[in-house]
């Protein structure tokens, strides 16, 4: 579906890969005002071209509740200049998501790729609140005033989301070796 205006779906699933050129691509779903319930999606999904925006494994953008639903294809959007909210599950969320999870890996490239997640690109903050208490933003700017460093582990999705939000960070993910 490329476009989904506010109509519920459910025990829906796509098992082919998507290939895109443009905005809001979804394994599933392009954009969802809709629920989507039930469904998943295996395939591979790519978003190719300048300026990609919305990309996830399931749902590229979605606006309405998402729940008992999946993804497991590799996720990724690439652009020369950019590749914006891409996730493996959802790629922009405005919306409550629950019982779902993703299992492909996310990538995405350009200059300024930004907001990549391995269950959502970008979670509105409406529909999540945030993860950082003010006992652990103070503890924060105390660690970055004294040019200090955090690690996150994995699961740790969101607190990083926060982090950079709140204090304007760069961050590089790289896999730590045993």
């Amino acid at each position: 579906v490329g476009y989904n205006n506010g109509v519920s779906i459910s025990g829906s699933y796509a098992t082919g890969i998507v290939t895109n050129t443009a905005n809001y691509t979804g394994g599933l779903v392009g954009y969802s005002t809709g629920t989507v319930s039930s469904s998943y999606a295996t395939g591979a999904v790519t978003s190719s071209g300048n300026g990609m925006n919305y990309t996830g494994g399931l749902i590229g953008y979605a606006t309405n509740t998402v729940s008992n639903s999946y993804a497991n294809g590799d996720v990724l959007a690439s652009g020369a200049s950019s590749s914006y909210n891409t996730g493996g599950l959802i790629g922009y969320s405005a919306s409550t998501v629950s019982g779902s999870y993703a299992t492909g890996n996310v990538t995405g490239s350009g200059t300024s790729a930004q907001n990549l997640g391995g269950l959502i690109g970008y979670p509105a903050k409406k529909a999540f609140g945030s993860s950082l208490s003010p006992e652990v933003t103070e503890f924060a700017q105390g660690i970055f005033a004294e040019n200090g460093a955090l690690f996150c582990g994995p699961g740790g999705e969101r607190f990083v989301y926060e982090l950079r939000r709140a204090f304007d960070l760069y961050c590089k993910f790289t896999p730590l070796e045993p």
